[in-house]
């Protein structure tokens, strides 16, 4: 008997614990999504004609009291209750315009990004590219340098080269000076044995005759 009371009273109490009241709270929210129904009188019991969902867009032809004639976007006309309608855009259409100002604006800033880092890897670029230019620069002077060193060297070499050319000429023409030297030396030789000998001849012909002279003399005396 006891063990059933208690069994009892366990169950009675978690029977209690698990009310409505006790339960977990649940968190709801109140929709504001209405759907109107278009009649062909301005009356509430006049005849259903379609459905109009919250956030459509009507055009006003008339106003009758509590009511407003309006046409769809499909071209149906009727009437619905004034209180329904405004002339502020939508909430869901607002949110909708600013969603996609909110996409567009990411979608430039992801080009922005895009465009950033762009410019990095540009800047990057410019960066090897005046690395390069300057590298060229140095090695251009470097060249120009050695470029006026052999044009001087090549000066100077011109001017060793008309000197050796002058050198020469002056040789050549010692060379001639000189032979035509030897060869008038060579000539007054010749010309100097010449008379030396016709002389010695002249002196022994003169004696000769002399002699011849002499001897006929002696005979006549």
């Amino acid at each position: 008997m006891v063990h059933r009371f208690l069994t009892v009273v366990v169950l009675a109490l978690l029977g209690f614990s698990l009310t409505p009241s006790n339960l977990p709270a649940e968190t709801r929210y109140v929709s504001d999504r209405l759907i109107l129904i278009l009649r062909s009188e301005p009356s509430d019991q006049a005849t259903a004609m379609a459905r109009l969902a919250s956030d459509e867009a009507v055009e006003i032809l008339s106003e009758n009291g509590r009511f407003v004639k309006v046409r769809t976007q499909d071209g149906t006309e009727g009437f619905i209750k004034t209180q329904y309608l405004t002339t502020e855009l939508p909430k869901t259409t607002t949110i909708a315009s600013l969603q996609k100002r909110i996409d567009s604006l990411e979608r430039k800033l992801a080009k922005t990004a895009e465009l950033s880092r762009s410019s990095e890897k540009q800047a990057d670029a410019i960066n090897r590219l005046q690395q390069q230019v300057n590298s060229e620069k140095e090695n251009r002077k470097e060249l120009q340098q050695r470029y006026d060193a052999l044009v001087d060297d090549s000066e100077k070499l011109l001017d060793i080269i008309r000197e050796r050319d002058l050198l020469k000429t002056k040789n050549q023409q010692l060379s001639t000076e000189t032979e035509r030297l030897r060869e008038e030396n060579e000539q007054l030789l010749t010309k100097g044995i010449i008379r030396w000998f016709l002389a010695g001849a002249g002196v022994l012909f003169i004696g000769w005759i002399m002699g011849k002279v002499s001897g006929r003399r002696r005979r006549q005396f």
